[in-house]
């Protein structure tokens, strides 16, 4: 989602599962996206949340890196397969982050809404 090959105004919605929280610059997605999406186009990104309070973030983390673990290995054969969840929630910079950051990118009416208790959100936004 950093270069995307396709001409401006190309698309009437762009949807993302789990993307924008594994890019290297969020803000250079999101531009991109937008330069893509036609007028009044529509993105929504549905992703993991990062947890607001510190505790329940804490005990959020822990379970995804035990439960990830686990899954890792049953499913994988490998523990290590999805550790890398628990720390790229670390990173990201969150549900009011990222309709920040698609507010500072152009966009308009960007909302958000929590999915599972706010474990998980869904951004909306439209060019």
């Amino acid at each position: 989602m950093m270069a995307l090959p396709f001409a401006d105004q190309s698309f009437d919605a762009v949807t993302t599962g789990y993307g924008l929280r594994n890019v290297p610059e969020i803000s250079t997605s999101l531009a991109e996206i937008r330069r893509v999406l036609a007028p009044g186009g529509l993105v929504l990104s549905l992703d993991f949340n990062r947890p607001e309070h510190p505790l329940v973030r804490f005990v959020y983390l822990a379970y995804l890196t035990v439960v990830g673990s686990a899954l890792g290995f049953v499913l994988h054969g490998d523990p290590d397969t999805y550790r890398y969840i628990p720390e790229s929630i670390r990173r990201y910079p969150g549900a009011r982050g990222v309709v920040a950051l698609m507010q500072q990118e152009g966009f308009a009416h960007a909302t958000w809404q929590p999915v599972l208790g706010g474990f998980m959100a869904i951004h909306a936004a439209r060019k």
